[in-house]
């Protein structure tokens, strides 16, 4: 499994050359919903971000633990779709689906985990709005100065809308998964499904992002071998405090027991940098939800490739 994860990871890496690699404010690929449900993510409360066509992460590789997320609609270009198009659609349902897969392994359990993420609905601020149409028609206006165009001003208007575009004022997001776990090769011994919902939200020109969770989850095992069936609802914060470079984040978490009422908590700092353009190197520590043995990290490097293109204008 180790070595399928590094070619995956060279193959990505071969590929990014010349697209356009993922800004640290849209790596969040150790969120994947299928990483969630493995329990293996940095962090469990997913951050929306603008859609990615590819991303890769590569947790704790001792475990073998990794997760491939990729969004349908951007593995071709849409040169139909325009930033006004983009802004405009409150419900970017079917534009923000993505699709993860994750596995991980301890000992001589094997764990493998599918997953989903949608956002049901987006809204931007009014002062943002603005200041996207004011980088656009300076944008147009670049584009149109024939053969004194320059690049260096093309480059760094780019960048500014692309950062615009990352402030949704608030964002709904639906997620949801399901694992397999197998002590060997044959048979598997507990299945865990989920379904949550993540709200965003980011004051106007601020760089702190507040993030709530609501997660239910459903375990059924097998008494004769590993587990037994369980379910809890988990509810929860993330607060992210953001740079050009830098993302780091205070989680807390809520866990309530739905067979035996008994309640547990998660608290993990994480710290995401930005090595360069589509490669961030991530860590994690703090207190996992278990009564003994609850310390919990996670270093690793996440990998990010986007191909989203839209038109400046119509």
């Amino acid at each position: 499994m180790k070595s399928s994860i590094i070619v995956i990871a060279f193959i990505l890496w071969i590929n990014m050359i010349g697209a356009q690699p993922i800004q640290i404010n849209d790596l969040n690929i150790p969120t994947s919903p299928a990483f969630v449900l493995l329990g293996k993510s940095p962090a469990t409360i997913e951050k929306p971000s603008n859609p990615k066509a590819v991303g890769l992460s590569l947790i704790n590789l001792w475990q073998s633990s990794g997760a491939i997320e990729f969004t349908p609609y951007w593995l071709s270009n849409k040169p139909a779709y325009t930033f006004a198009d983009n802004i405009k659609n409150k419900n970017p349902i079917f534009q923000t689906l993505a699709f993860s897969i994750a596995s991980s392994k301890d000992d001589s359990i094997s764990n493998i985990a599918v997953g989903f993420r949608t956002q049901l609905a987006k809204s931007y601020s009014q002062n943002t709005i603005k200041l996207i149409e004011e980088k656009l028609t300076e944008l147009e206006n670049a584009l149109g100065e024939g053969e004194n165009i320059d690049q260096n001003k093309i480059k760094s208007l780019h960048k500014d809308i692309n950062k615009l575009k990352a402030q949704t004022n608030w964002v709904l997001e639906l997620a949801g998964a399901f694992s397999g776990t197998s002590s060997t090769t044959e048979s598997i011994t507990a299945q865990r499904s989920g379904i949550w919902a993540n709200l965003k939200w980011t004051p106007d020109n601020s760089p702190i992002t507040l993030v709530g969770l609501a997660r239910y989850l459903s375990t059924k095992g097998n008494p004769a071998k590993l587990s037994k069936d369980s379910s809890f609802f988990d509810y929860g914060i993330n607060i992210s405090h953001q740079g050009d470079e830098f993302d780091l984040q205070f989680e807390f978490v809520k866990r309530n027991s739905k067979v035996d009422n008994a309640s547990y908590d998660r608290l993990v700092f994480i710290a995401n940098y930005q090595i360069m353009p589509g490669i961030v190197a991530v860590a994690s520590f703090g207190k996992d939800y278990t009564k003994v043995n609850n310390v919990f990290s996670a270093i690793g490097i996440k990998f990010g490739l986007s191909t989203e293109k839209m038109r400046a204008k119509s």
